[in-house]
């Protein structure tokens, strides 16, 4: 087995690097990110809203 057990687990806490080949380095994954996160926000203001006009139909 090459390297030993500590450099192995060292790996799963490392901070990935910026040349890591993940879509959140990527912009097409930041902008997947963005159009979430948006989404996630217009459902909050969508559910506070509704929630309001509920508590005024009483």
């Amino acid at each position: 087995m090459s390297g030993s057990i500590s450099n192995r687990g060292a790996a799963l806490f490392n901070k990935p690097t910026s040349s890591s080949n993940s879509d959140a380095n990527t912009d097409e994954g930041r902008i997947n990110l963005s159009a979430i996160l948006v989404v996630f926000q217009l459902a909050q203001v969508l559910y506070f809203a509704l929630k309001l006009i509920n508590r005024r139909s009483y």
